[in-house]
């Protein structure tokens, strides 16, 4: 395996743990209902139960 073709994979990785982040922040905290701006990305995050 070459230096550019482990550079790539690594890359590759770090692109997919990123996206599965998004994706997973979207999924559980993520107020959908709000409509407009980036605002429902952080909002739900408040309405975490104890």
């Amino acid at each position: 395996m070459t230096k550019k073709k482990s550079i790539i994979m690594l890359l590759c990785g770090i692109l997919g743990c990123i996206c599965f982040g998004c994706g997973d922040r979207l999924m559980i905290y993520g107020d959908v209902t709000h409509m407009g701006s980036l605002y429902w990305l952080t909002s739900g995050t408040a309405q975490i139960p104890e």
